[in-house]
């Protein structure tokens, strides 16, 4: 038995574009994050994500695979409003590495802070190598446990959108 070589002409494999899609999601992504310390529109885009603040929902949604930046100082403080002529009081202040509105929407944050279903105000700042936002939002509670938030440095809009 005779073993002869096959000729059969060698394939070139169609290019693979999924892995150029994700190799340039990764340069922007990588361009971003050098450009952050030195552009003061990214630097506020990203503070702008922090706090809930974009100009529209995608453009909070493309920021996602950014990662969170440990480099912002957020500091937070819930306030619980007082009744009856008491006055406010603080329940929760401190520092927290990134997201500082998770104090009231994630986890053993929301649990601490709204388990007695009562209304809070929360006031959240993030500074950055000379920027600084500051932000006010009311989380309010229904008899049914369904929290709203909703910030306080906006007039709030009715459902029709007016204000």
């Amino acid at each position: 038995m005779s073993h002869q070589a096959s000729e059969e002409p060698s394939r070139i494999a169609p290019p693979d574009y999924g892995f150029f899609i994700i190799i340039g999601l990764v340069a922007v992504i990588a361009t971003w994050l050098l450009l952050f310390p030195f552009v003061t529109p990214i630097a506020e885009t990203t503070l702008n994500r922090f706090h809930f603040k974009t100009a529209s929902f995608w453009q909070w949604a493309v920021q996602q695979p950014v990662p969170a930046m440990y480099s912002f100082r957020n500091t937070y403080e819930v306030t619980r409003p007082g009744r009856s002529g008491r006055e406010d009081f603080v329940a929760e202040s401190g520092t927290i590495n990134h997201f500082p509105l998770r104090v009231v929407t994630f986890a053993n944050g929301r649990y601490r802070n709204l388990l007695e279903r009562e209304d809070v105000d929360v006031h959240v700042t993030s500074t950055y190598r000379g920027h600084r936002l500051e932000s006010d939002y009311r989380v309010k509670s229904d008899d049914n446990g369904v929290f709203q938030m909703r910030s306080l440095d906006q007039p709030l809009i009715d459902e029709k959108g007016a204000p």
